[in-house]
């Protein structure tokens, strides 16, 4: 059963990327095949789009119904023009 949604599958994508150059360029031998390992791992939950442990814990990221909440929008659309405004300015100091 499908209990990943489109971020976590794409955080474990990135993940996976991160442990695979790190085996490969920066840890040492015995760190190798660990890494490797979990990297497999978790292209084959974003593959399949289902995580073991969720299933134990019940947790269900797959999202079944959106709903349009503008006052959340609204909220996210303030903050990054917060954020973009406070990095003009540092960018200019």
């Amino acid at each position: 059963m499908k209990n990943l949604g489109t971020v976590d599958r794409l955080l474990r994508v990135v993940l996976a990327e991160l442990c695979i150059l790190a085996a490969f360029f920066w840890a040492a031998e015995e760190w190798q095949i660990p890494l490797y390992l979990i990297a497999g791992l978790m292209l084959l939950q974003a593959a399949t789009a289902s995580c073991g442990l969720y299933s134990l814990l019940g947790i269900n990221r797959c999202p079944v119904i959106r709903r349009e909440n503008k006052s959340l929008r609204a909220a996210l659309v303030a903050v990054a023009l917060i954020l973009a405004a406070a990095g003009i300015y540092g960018s200019t100091l």
